[in-house]
């Protein structure tokens, strides 16, 4: 629609009469801060939320290279879960630098870069609309209170949503004002937005696309400048999307596929949009997790009625576009910034996913706001009524969201609430028993749960096994202890039995319960047993840090040094920021004699952790073998004087 066109939705009120600009700036901003304050309330629980074992571990918890800018290359190179995003990546590490492993900051960032976006959407929505002031209040509230987008801003994982969408809407402002003035550098800055964007997250390949969007919108005619001016953008949006599909399927997120037909998976794409708009009428059943239906089992009949659905709504644009082109500009923004989540090809193990709403919901909110405008005309405090209205209802129900996200207790307990069958659910829950609280029983009886709803039951006999071999750990009667370690080596054989009964296994998950039952069976005494299970796991998977770990511990236990440096240094290729297994190589290297190398590597493991003790212990004696006996008392002190029982030698 041109501007020309949009203006004429304003009321008579509107355009009689005009205001001072500054009052008319004044106006804006009240309703800039009615939306701002309502989702400020909507998103209060967050920030006293913590860290989730759904991702979080990966991008923060877990994840050494994000502990110090000094590790700049493995923040912006390697991908996370098979997905590419620098700039995220340097957020998170902003984030460590302010507070650590404390989740406030995280949150705060979070939910600050949305109260931003909230902001730039009615930025975006007043341009789009000639400055009427519904519309854009209704996109930019819709947006920031919506129940849909909790768990793009809830979960410290999304920093990529709520950061990618920063950068995707300063874009398409910069593109409109690049149309509306037909100023040069609007172009370019419009280009610069989209590389950070797509440097936050790989979703952003469909900016271009949007564009031809907001070209239709604005009433421009097919043209070879239309096409020729997105070549930049489509270029780098090919390249960060093969980069994208190759780290996917290195990780194995697109494996889903395999599973499904053809025909079940366009009827996902139909079901994934249909569902999407219902939910953003009715939000309910929220959750953070919706999995696939069963592979071999009839789909509900929703599934079947979606492109109806479908095909109804692309007769509507057909007929209206020419009258009321903000109906076919609502939807296609809407289809264009969805299209590749709507599982045709698959990626992950959800058919939906809230946190793909983010953007998308922006062209729906603004058809809504629009329609409320064309009701409304002339009466526009009452549809600013009904705005807040609204609002208050989503706020209401995006606070109690919100809440949801508190741990993961909370966070699985809620998507069980309303998928029962949901093994993922059940074995995460199980994973927060048993890493959290120590609590083996609970994670025992959630794990047993998953196993009745899980069609690769192989992963689920691993966590079982790793499950005993904990709680065996955890014991000092040696009879208890024993029997738990002999139930986890038989979960642990069940696990690869299971395994070789898939028609595609899992060589990772395969190499990954090998290398869970040497730990076992060394554990139980089976020296040579272990050694063989190491062996098979690594070859299974190269990449197991864990196998590297375990068989450097043998290889030392047995004597031959040299191999056990091997594998720690295979293992520091994969994980270069483990102070502990710095240090282990250096009592490696100390029992060969290597005592400048081995001193090296203790020097590494004290700069990456200054709190452990035996670093500095290990230091004492690695400076006590060279002669140098003034420094091993020197750290023989500082160890003694950390809590640490030290050898009477080291300190005279």
């Amino acid at each position: 629609m041109s501007e020309k066109k949009i203006k004429a939705t304003k009321t008579p009120k509107q355009t009689q009469g005009k205001k001072t600009a500054a009052s008319a700036k004044d106006y804006s901003f009240w309703l800039i801060g009615i939306s701002l304050l309502l989702t400020f309330i909507a998103y209060l629980p967050v920030l006293k939320a913590g860290f989730v074992n759904w991702d979080d571990p990966d991008y923060a918890l877990k994840n050494a290279a994000i502990q110090s800018f000094s590790n700049f290359n493995d923040i912006v190179i390697k991908p996370v879960q098979g997905n590419y995003h620098p700039l995220t990546m340097l957020s998170l590490a902003l984030n460590y630098a302010m507070s650590g492993l404390q989740p406030g900051s995280y949150h705060f960032l979070n939910l600050l870069l949305h109260l931003v976006n909230t902001v730039l959407v009615f930025k975006l929505a007043s341009r789009l609309s000639g400055k009427n002031k519904v519309i854009a209040f209704a996109t930019a509230l819709l947006f920031g209170i919506h129940p849909m987008h909790v768990e793009s801003v809830a979960w410290i994982s999304e920093r990529k949503d709520v950061l990618y969408g920063f950068f995707f809407l300063l874009g398409l402002i910069s593109y409109l004002k690049y149309l509306d003035k037909k100023v040069r550098s609007g172009y370019f800055f419009t280009l610069l937005w989209f590389l950070l964007s797509l440097a936050s997250k790989p979703a952003a390949v469909v900016f271009p696309i949007a564009l031809f969007t907001l070209d239709f919108f604005r009433g421009r005619k097919l043209s070879l400048t239309m096409f020729t001016e997105k070549i930049p953008f489509l270029l780098f949006a090919g390249i960060l999307g093969y980069m994208t599909m190759h780290a996917q399927k290195t990780v194995g997120a697109t494996d889903e596929i395999q599973s499904f037909t053809l025909g079940s998976r366009v009827l996902f794409f139909f079901y994934g949009y249909l569902m999407y708009v219902i939910k953003l009428m009715v939000p309910a059943e929220l959750g953070a997790f919706h999995p696939f239906p069963p592979v071999n089992g009839t789909l509900p009949l929703i599934y079947f009625l979606s492109p109806i659905f479908f095909l109804a709504l692309a007769v509507l644009c057909l007929r209206t576009y020419k009258k009321y082109p903000v109906v076919t500009f609502g939807f296609s923004f809407y289809l264009v910034n969805l299209v590749l989540v709507l599982q045709f090809f698959i990626v992950g193990s959800a058919i939906i996913a809230e946190r793909y709403t983010y953007i998308p919901y922006i062209g729906l909110f603004f058809l809504g706001g629009w329609l409320l405008d064309r009701k409304f005309r002339g009466k526009p405090s009452v549809a600013f009524g009904i705005v807040i209205l609204i609002g208050i209802v989503f706020t209401t129900v995006s606070n109690i969201q919100a809440g949801t996200w508190k741990n993961s207790l909370s966070l699985w307990q809620q998507v069980l609430k309303y998928n029962e069958t949901s093994s993922l659910a059940y074995e995460n829950l199980a994973r927060y028993y048993r890493e959290d609280l120590k609590d083996y029983d609970k994670a025992l009886e959630n794990f047993n749960e998953a196993l009745k709803h899980e069609r690769y039951k192989a992963g689920v006999y691993k966590s079982i096994g790793k499950t005993y071999f904990d709680k065996g750990n955890g014991t000092q009667i040696s009879e208890e202890r024993s029997r738990f370690i002999r139930l986890a080596i038989e979960n642990f054989n069940t696990g690869l039995v299971q395994d070789s009964l898939n028609n595609h296994p899992d060589k990772k998950l395969t190499g990954e319960i090998y290398i869970n039952r040497g730990s076992a069976l060394a554990t139980a005494g089976m020296l040579e047993s272990a050694i063989r299970d190491f062996n098979t796991g690594l070859q299974f998977d190269p990449l197991n840090q864990n196998g590297y770990l375990c068989r450097s511990l043998y290889y030392a236990i047995k004597g031959d040094f040299e191999k056990a440096i091997e594998d720690n240094t295979a293992y520091l290729k994969l994980n270069p920021y483990d102070a502990n297994m710095y240090s282990e190589r250096g009592i490696n290297k100390r029992n060969l004699k290597q005592y400048r190398e081995a001193l090296d590597d203790v020097n590494k493991a004290i700069q990456l952790n200054k709190t452990e003790p035996s670093y500095f212990l290990e230091r004492a004696r690695t400076y006590n073998a060279m002669g140098n006996q003034a420094a091993a008392k020197a750290d023989a002190q500082q160890a003694r004087a950390m809590g640490l029982s030290v050898e009477p030698e080291l300190l005279r």
